[in-house]
């Protein structure tokens, strides 16, 4: 089964020695959560495994490396770490696989369409290739469909139109596609290894040589601002590869609201991976107000309730004091005024 240009084989533990001197490394990922392991501490102990690898490739390998990372590990968080720890690497020779779902969407459609899923092209896969991504047919095509309009094998018609069941596009698609990778297996009675062998294949090939022209085609690459997603956050984009292997992601895909709001959540998905490596700075604490706390004794409080009782009843009493002399004022009024009243009388007489 071997290529007839293969010259050796070296199998080792070393990583010093298998990097050493190389063209191309493929990082397939074989790393598995455990089963009483929480996510976080599981994509922690992945990255630092490839953090590992980055640094060793970056003394070992030749600096024109192409590094091709695969698995069912946080990929995108993978690729961004050894980006980091691989300064000596172009970070554009850094990239993770897209083809494999790409494929199996592609099979999908292939299916639904009763056509050779060779025949399905420019299928667009975004965002965290092992979390939340968003299969893209907006630009999808179709060679060889057997309908009322045909062509020569150039010839070729949007899948979406073909489809007409916008229902199907939306929900059971995405779930077909999910459970692609068992279905084969289940056909096939062993494991679907060979899918995923077939999509690197591929993807070193059009690498190396270039894709063919006018076919789009999706990578896992840092992003550099394109469609909104952050600068240095690793997506997977649409690309085409030129023959000299020079990647370039297609930047005139016309999106419609709803595409754009699927990739945001795909782009929040990345972030919530790079947030467990690096946690976001919580919002600083808001300087204490100036508050005057006072501490009553429990005696004085009792005593300041007797005071005010004391002075509620002398209140009281010199109220009933004022009332008491003002009466004895009014009535002293009123006897000097009886007592005087029969001198003034006689005054009156006339003589």
């Amino acid at each position: 089964l071997a290529h007839g240009l293969l010259r050796e084989i070296i199998v080792t533990s070393d990583v010093s020695k298998a990097f050493q001197g190389c063209d191309a490394i493929i990082v397939m990922d074989d790393l598995v959560q455990k089963e009483k392991e929480s996510r976080d501490d599981f994509v922690k102990r992945s990255v630092e495994h490839h953090v590992k690898y980055a640094k060793v490739i970056n003394e070992k390998a030749k600096k024109e490396v192409k590094v091709l990372l695969t698995g069912t590990g946080p990929t995108n968080l993978n690729i961004y770490m050894m980006i980091q720890n691989a300064p000596n690497i172009p970070k554009q020779n850094i990239v993770g696989l897209s083809r494999t779902l790409e494929n199996n969407a592609k099979s999908v459609v292939g299916e639904k369409l009763n056509v050779n899923p060779s025949g399905v092209v420019d299928l667009i896969v975004w965002g965290n290739i092992n979390g939340g991504t968003y299969i893209d047919l907006s630009k999808c095509r179709v060679h060889g469909y057997d309908g009322a309009i045909w062509g020569p094998p150039s010839f070729s018609l949007p899948a979406v139109e073909m489809i007409w069941d916008k229902k199907w596009m939306e929900n059971e698609f995405t779930e077909l596609v999910k459970g692609r990778h068992q279905k084969s297996e289940e056909l096939m009675k062993h494991s679907a290894s060979m899918s995923r062998a077939a999509a690197i294949e591929t993807t070193m090939a059009h690498w190396w040589n270039g894709t063919p022209e006018g076919q789009i085609f999706s990578l896992v690459v840092a992003s550099e601002g394109w469609y909104e997603v952050p600068e240095e956050l690793v997506c997977s984009f649409p690309v085409t590869i030129s023959p000299k292997g020079n990647w370039c992601v297609v930047q005139d895909i016309n999106q419609t609201s709803e595409v754009k709001e699927k990739i945001k959540e795909a782009v929040k998905d990345i972030i919530a991976d790079k947030n467990v490596i690096f946690p976001p700075p919580k919002p600083p604490t808001p300087p204490p107000s100036e508050v005057t706390v006072t501490i009553v004794d429990p005696k004085d409080q009792q005593e300041k309730k007797d005071g005010e009782k004391a002075t509620d009843s002398d209140s009281n009493t010199e109220a009933k004091l004022a009332t008491i002399i003002e009466e004895k004022t009014a009535d002293s009024l009123h006897l000097q005024n009886q007592e005087k009243t029969p001198v003034d009388s006689q005054e009156a007489k006339p003589e």
